[in-house]
């Protein structure tokens, strides 16, 4: 390892986050080279500092329990670091630049903390379309069956499913029924065909016993819907994979 690659793994290094093996070669370039040496230090001297700095961002109101297992795992990182340190140095090294890079990482855990309070408020909504498509079920006015499709592969022989809509909501909910998980490298999509195009509707996740479910929105008029078998990551704008399930309205 050289300096070069020092220079780019150097903070990772001092947070920990390296892997075992890109960390022992971090550790004999720095036994070798006391530039390197000196300048990890300046990193590991910030860590030490961010079981204090921590507080400077807990306005966020992140929740008592993962606050206290963030500063945990600072704490942690932080004293195994003055260990560290003490078979490098016999004294601590305040560098010029400590302001900045402690500035680096307080960015760092705000943006840690205010991707908490996104995933929250992701959830919520998602949490209030499930509860909006539970209702939609229970008291659902258009129920329509999804047949298979004609030439779905056999292990989908008796895969169906039901949409149930309400003529005053924009959302549907699509139910699958005996249908085997998705294999590993694949996932099942919902699609709507209207006169123009096709819409992804989303994926429905089928769980071991064979049902699963999506809370989705659905355009103002459409010809056709469907479940397809796709290659899981690749994006289309139309159907690429198998039918499984169908039902044209035409």
């Amino acid at each position: 390892m050289n300096c070069r690659e020092i220079d780019e793994l150097g903070e990772a290094y001092a947070l920990g986050a390296l892997d075992p093996g890109e960390a022992a070669r971090v550790e004999s370039h720095l036994k070798e080279c006391l530039a390197c040496r000196k300048r990890i230090d300046e990193y590991l001297e910030i860590v030490t500092l961010l079981p204090y700095a921590t507080q400077a961002v807990v306005p966020l109101n992140a929740p008592e329990p993962l606050k206290a297992k963030i500063l945990q795992a600072i704490a942690t990182r932080a004293e195994s670091v003055k260990e560290h340190r003490r078979a490098w140095w016999k004294a601590p090294v305040w560098v010029p630049a400590l302001a900045a890079t402690s500035a680096i990482f307080l960015v760092a855990l705000g943006l840690l903390f205010y991707h908490y309070q996104n995933t929250v408020t992701q959830l919520t909504q998602r949490v209030e379309e499930m509860e909006h498509g539970i209702g939609i079920a229970l008291t659902c006015q258009e129920a329509t069956h999804l047949p298979g499709a004609p030439e779905r592969p056999a292990q989908y022989a008796s895969s169906w499913g039901r949409i149930c809509t309400q003529p005053d909501s924009e959302m549907a909910v699509i139910l699958v029924a005996d249908t085997p998980a998705a294999p590993s490298d694949s996932e099942y999509h919902v699609w709507f065909k209207t006169a123009s195009a096709f819409t992804d509707a989303g994926v429905v996740y089928v769980s071991t016993g064979g049902k699963g479910w999506l809370v989705t929105h659905k355009p103002g008029a459409f010809d056709a819907v469907m479940v397809t078998l796709e290659t899981k990551g690749v994006q289309s704008d139309r159907p690429s994979g198998t039918i499984l399930i169908a039902k044209d309205y035409r």
